[in-house]
Order: structure tokens, then C-alpha cells, then sequence
């Protein structure tokens, strides 16, 4: 498994079509969400080194540094 999220971390860094990303996951999320809600999804990092008050904060892998990290 480990393996498996390195190589997914390693070509993640290459993707360049956010545009077409964006659009197939708001097409996928529309129908679970009603009219009246209200969506935000946060472009940053997942990795957050200074967080301390995240809910569910535990390690993660950062494919930048090639470790594990402090992230939600």
C-alpha cells in the first residue's frame, strides 16, 4: 500500500488539468448536495505543520518532501 501512495504522490505533482478536475467532482457532488447548501473546498496544501486545533489532525504523506508530516 505504501508503494501504492508514493506512486499516486509522485504523478499527482504532474497533473495539470485543475479545470477538468474541478468539474468532474462538482458534477459527481451535485447530486448528494440540495440548493440551498453551501460548498467550499480548499485548494491548500494538506500538510499542516503549524496546525494545532485541526479537527482530526494526524499524519499524512507529503509527496514534496517525501515524508510523513503533520496534516488533516
Amino acid at each position: 500500500m505504501l508503494s501504492t501512495i508514493k506512486r499516486l504522490s509522485r504523478n499527482a505533482k504532474d497533473f495539470k488539468d485543475h479545470t477538468l478536475l474541478s468539474a468532474n467532482y462538482a458534477a459527481l457532488e451535485k447530486k448528494h448536495i440540495k440548493d440551498d447548501r453551501l460548498v467550499t473546498v480548499e485548494h491548500s496544501d494538506i500538510v499542516k505543520p503549524c496546525g494545532e486545533q485541526f479537527e482530526a489532525l494526524s499524519r499524512v504523506h507529503d509527496s514534496s518532501k517525501g515524508g510523513i508530516e503533520k496534516g488533516i
